[in-house]
């Protein structure tokens, strides 16, 4: 389900002395979060008590704000500077993307074109973020620098192209689905976006009154995805109010999670973190399957903290960091 996602420790030099440490704790909360919504989703927990609310909610917030990061770190630079920090993302893309379609083809037989330009599991973050980049490298400093249009520019692509035929091909739909919250963050640039200790409460209560609320709710991960064109008229009225959603409760997210050095510490790589955890709950379902497990929320949250401690201890090799752009390791 992000990215969505600083690329790994791209701009953290540059930005040291201006870097707020909360924002990657904010990092690490949001990949724990990743991990636990796609626990719940391979092992189809939606149908225990408490998982769906759970499991919307976290949809409602996580890869928008993690496209807020995403356009809250970038900024437009000199090509000596652009396209290096570009191939910091295409090269774990193609990477990745072989890696997953192998296996795709090696389990199903399966292997199309369709298949080879669709990203596959949680990829489409880094395809989107590859295009997100283009769009701010290329657009004029003047339309830069006009953030009223900017923004209210990028939300009105955003509704307008669910009714265009873009699905999960290329990630065109969620490429421009999900651009409002892009230059949100690079709007933000310099600005504080924590509300402070004093709205800590108000934060807690809403996100606990939301959490029942989506109780009464069926599964709409679907809509929240943004990976395909509306079905009808009725689609864009939720996509404009999903947008409502996802702000408020980035907010209240944002003022609610913890900051603590090693939490930051951890926010710096969650671009490893996102791109192996896939392949750690595989091998980690693998194993829980030859055990009779009774299917419960406290089981998915179980196997997710073992997800997360692996990927920890994962990312803690050097080789697993440095393999994710294979051109840097070569030049070690």
């Amino acid at each position: 389900m992000s990215t969505f996602v600083q690329s790994d420790m791209e701009l953290h030099q540059a930005t040291e002395t201006k870097r707020d440490y909360r924002i990657d704790s904010v990092k690490f909360g949001l990949i724990v979060l990743v991990v636990t919504g796609h626990v719940m989703e391979r092992q189809s927990y939606d149908s225990m008590t408490g998982v769906a609310p759970l499991w919307n909610l976290i949809y409602i917030f996580h890869m928008p704000l993690f496209v807020f990061i995403s356009g809250y770190f970038s900024k437009k630079k000199d090509m000596g500077h652009f396209w290096p920090s570009l191939r910091r993302l295409i090269e774990p893309l193609i990477l990745f993307q072989i890696f997953w379609l192998t296996r795709l083809y090696l389990t199903r037989g399966i292997f199309s074109v369709e298949a080879l330009l669709t990203p596959q599991l949680g990829l489409w973050y880094l395809l989107c973020l590859i295009y997100w980049r283009c769009m701010l490298q290329c657009l004029p400093d003047k339309l830069l620098h006009n953030k009223p249009l900017l923004i209210v520019g990028s939300f009105v692509i955003s509704i307008l192209v669910g009714f265009l035929p873009f699905g999960p091909l290329l990630s065109l739909q969620r490429t421009f689905s999900f651009l409002p919250f892009f230059f949100l963050g690079y709007c933000m640039q310099g600005k504080n976006l924590f509300l402070g200790a004093r709205y800590r409460v108000w934060s807690f209560l809403f996100l606990a009154t939301l959490f029942y609320l989506l109780s009464y709710i069926e599964d709409i991960l679907g809509v929240l995805c943004h990976a395909v064109p509306y079905s009808d008229i009725y689609g864009m009225y939720v996509r404009m109010f999903a947008f409502i959603l996802s702000i408020s409760t980035s907010l209240a997210f944002l003022n609610l999670c913890p900051s603590h050095p090693w939490l930051a510490e951890q926010g710096k790589y969650t671009l490893p973190y996102y791109l192996y955890h896939n392949i750690v709950i595989l091998a980690v379902m693998k194993v829980v399957k030859r055990f009779d497990f009774y299917s419960t929320l406290f089981t998915a949250l179980i196997i997710a903290a073992v997800v997360v401690l692996l990927l920890f201890l994962l990312v803690r090799i050097p080789f697993f960091r440095k393999v994710t752009t294979p051109s840097a390791l070569f030049r070690g």
